[in-house]
C-alpha cells in the first residue's frame, strides 16, 4: 500500500528536526517543519514530553508513520558481492555473509540489506549490508511509541542525508563526491561516486567549536552566540567579517577534512600526488546543523581547491503552504539541517536508492495478531495429526528393529575383536605424521620467510622504516599472511613500498590497514605509523 503522508524525525545531541511531506502523484510537497533546541541537560522523559507536544501541536494524526535515524557511527554498513548459489535463498546468503563481517553478534542485532547493482550475466549483486544493535533500534521505537507516536522506517543518519542529496542534487557521471555532514560534536565524512561505490569515516569535530569561538570573542553566553550565527545567516555576507572569530577553527576544520580525503587515498594503495582527476574528490557537499557558519562553503573551496556547496534538501519539493511560505528565508538559510530528516521522510515514501528499514523485524507477525482461541483450535488440531503420525510410524519401527538388533549383535561381537588393534594402529600414525608435518612446516615456512624478507629489504627506501613482521604461512599451499608494521617520513614513501611490494610478485593482495600520523619523541618531525597486511601466494 501506498503511502501519502510520513513524518521525518531527526533527533539529535542539541536538537530535534521535524518534517511532514506528503505525496501526490509524483510531486512531493512539504506541509510542515520545526527545528526545536534541546535544554542544555535533557532526559528521555523531558525528549518524550517534547514530543508530544510537537505531535499536538501539529495536529499529527494517530498512526501516521514516523522515519527515525540511528548514527552509522555506532552501527555496521559495508558493500560486499553476493554470488547466487544453488537453490539457496538470497537473503539466507545475505545473512550468512552478514555473520561473516559484523563486528557484533547477529542475535543482539537489528539488519538489513539493499541491492545496489545486479549482474545478471555473473550471478553476482552488489550488496549493502546495514546492522545496529538492537537494544539502540529498540530504545529510538519505545522513545516514540511513549509519545503516542507510530514507527514505519529506521535507516542510519548518513545513509538518509545520501538520499536526500541523490533526490535533490543532479550529479555527473564520473565524478567522486564528499558529503560531509556536520553535527554538534562530530563530523560524517561521506564518500560516494555514481557506481554504488561508498566510504565512511567520522572527525571528531563539531559546530560547537564555532559556538565557543563566537561566544568567546563577543563575551557571549552560547545561547546567544547561537542566536547570532542564526542572524549572520540572514545578512549580506559581504558585509560581515568572521575571520578574528572562526578563522582558526575554520582552518582547523579544513586540516582535519583534509587529513580524512588523504587517507581515504592512501587507503586505496595510490600516493595522493599521483592521483588522476578522475579519482580525487570533485565536489564537497555540506549539511547538517554544524554547517552553518557564514563563509565556511567558501574557505573549504579556497583551502582545499575543491568546490564546495551546501546541500538544499528542498530544491525538489514543493511549497505551497502560506505559512512555510512566509518563512522561506529563514527556511532557505536554514534547511541544510533538515537534511536528514526529509532523507529519512523520501525514504519512507521509497524514493530511495539504498532501501534500508531497520525497523521491519521489529514489526508484530501475522502469527501473534491471532486472536488465542484461534491459537488453541490450531494447536488442538496439530496435536491430533502429530498423535496419528506416530502410531502409524511405531508400528513400523517395531518391524523393522527386530531385524536391526540381530545385525547389531553380530557386528559388536567382531568389533570388540578389531578395536583395540585399530587404536594401537591410528595412535602409532598420528605420533609419525605430526612429527613428518613439524619438519615439513619449518622446512617450507623458513625457505619462503628468508626469500620474501630478502625481496621486501631490496624494496624499502631510506625513507621508510620496519619495526615488525608477523608471518602466517600453511607449509601445504605455500600461501599465508604477513602483517608490515612500520614508519614513514610521509604517505608518498609509504605507497612507494606497496608498489615495490606489488612488483615481487610473492602477494595475492597488498592492504593498507590503518596509518596514524604522529610526532616522533627524539627528531620532533611529523610521522607516519603503518600497517600493511599481504596476502601471501602465487
Amino acid at each position: 500500500m501506498q503511502i501519502n503522508n510520513i513524518v521525518g524525525l531527526d533527533i539529535g545531541a542539541k536538537n530535534i528536526r521535524f518534517v511532514n511531506l506528503a505525496l501526490r502523484g509524483r510531486e512531493v510537497e512539504l506541509l510542515k517543519f520545526e527545528i526545536i533546541e534541546l535544554p542544555a541537560t535533557t532526559n528521555q522523559y523531558e525528549i518524550i514530553d517534547l514530543l508530544k507536544l510537537m505531535f499536538r501541536n501539529h495536529q499529527l494524526k494517530t498512526g501516521t508513520p514516523i522515519c527515525l535515524s540511528v548514527s552509522a557511527e555506532e552501527s555496521f554498513f559495508k558493500i560486499i558481492s553476493v554470488k547466487l548459489r544453488g537453490t539457496k535463498k538470497f537473503k539466507d546468503i545475505v545473512k550468512d555473509e552478514l555473520r561473516k563481517n559484523v563486528v557484533f553478534s547477529l542475535e543482539d542485532c537489528l539488519w538489513d540489506y539493499s541491492i545496489l547493482r545486479n549482474k545478471p550475466k555473473e550471478m553476482v549483486n552488489d550488496v549493502l549490508l546495514v546492522a545496529s544493535r538492537k537494544e539502540t533500534v529498540l530504545d529510538k521505537i519505545k522513545l516514540i511509541e511513549q509519545a503516542n507516536g507510530s514507527v514505519y522506517l529506521i535507516n542510519l543518519d548518513i545513509l538518509a542525508t545520501y538520499n536526500c542529496l541523490k533526490f535533490n542534487t543532479a550529479l555527473a557521471s564520473g565524478k567522486l563526491y564528499a558529503l560531509l555532514d556536520i553535527f554538534s560534536q562530530k563530523t560524517q565524512v561521506f564518500i560516494f561516486d555514481d557506481k554504488g561505490s561508498f566510504w565512511m569515516k567520522t572527525i571528531p569535530f563539531g559546530g560547537n567549536k564555532f559556538t565557543e569561538a563566537v561566544a568567546k570573542n563577543m563575551s557571549l553566553s552560547v545561547k546567544e552566540a547561537q542566536e547570532y550565527i542564526k542572524s549572520m545567516l540572514l545578512q549580506d555576507n559581504s558585509a560581515l567579517k568572521n575571520d578574528d572569530m572562526a578563522g582558526p577553527i575554520m582552518k582547523e576544520i579544513a586540516a582535519e577534512v583534509d587529513k580524512t580525503f588523504n587517507y581515504y587515498y592512501f587507503q586505496r594503495t595510490e600516493s595522493a600526488a599521483k592521483e588522476t582527476r578522475a579519482s580525487k574528490i570533485d565536489e564537497i557537499f555540506l549539511s547538517g546543523g554544524g554547517s552553518l557558519y557564514l563563509g565556511l562553503d567558501k574557505f573549504l573551496m579556497d583551502t582545499l581547491k575543491i568546490p564546495t556547496r551546501y546541500l538544499y534538501p528542498l530544491n525538489k519539493i514543493s511549497i505551497k503552504s502560506k505559512a512555510i511560505l512566509s518563512k522561506k528565508n529563514i527556511l532557505n538559510t536554514q534547511s541544510p539541517e533538515l537534511a536528514t530528516a526529509v532523507g529519512l521522510a523520501l525514504c519512507g515514501f521509497n524514493i530511495s536508492e539504498i532501501k534500508i528499514n531497520l525497523a521491519k523485524s521489529t514489526k508484530i507477525s501475522v502469527f501473534k495478531k491471532m486472536k488465542v482461541i484461534h491459537i488453541y483450535n490450531f494447536l488442538i488440531a496439530l496435536c491430533v495429526i502429530l498423535l496419528v503420525f506416530l502410531l502409524t510410524q511405531k508400528v513400523a519401527f517395531d518391524r523393522e528393529s527386530k531385524a536391526i538388533n540381530s545385525k547389531l549383535k553380530e557386528m559388536t561381537f567382531i568389533s570388540k575383536e578389531q578395536i583395540p588393534q585399530i587404536n594401537d594402529l591410528t595412535e602409532k600414525y598420528k605420533i609419525i605424521d605430526s612429527r613428518i608435518g613439524i619438519f615439513r612446516n619449518t622446512v617450507n615456512n623458513r625457505n619462503i620467510i628468508s626469500r620474501i624478507l630478502y625481496k621486501i629489504s631490496e624494496v624499502i627506501s631510506d625513507d621508510v622504516w620496519v619495526t615488525n613482521f608477523m608471518f602466517s604461512l600453511d607449509y601445504q599451499s605455500n600461501a599465508g599472511e604477513l602483517t608490515i608494521t612500520g614508519n614513514s617520513k610521509d604517505y608518498a614513501g609509504i605507497n612507494k613500498l606497496i608498489s615495490g611490494l606489488k612488483d615481487t610478485g610473492y602477494f595475492k593482495s597488498i592492504k593498507p590497514v590503518s596509518s596514524k600520523v604522529k610526532i616522533d619523541d627524539v627528531t620532533k618531525q611529523e610521522m607516519v605509523n603503518f600497517i600493511i597486511r599481504l596476502d601471501i601466494g602465487k
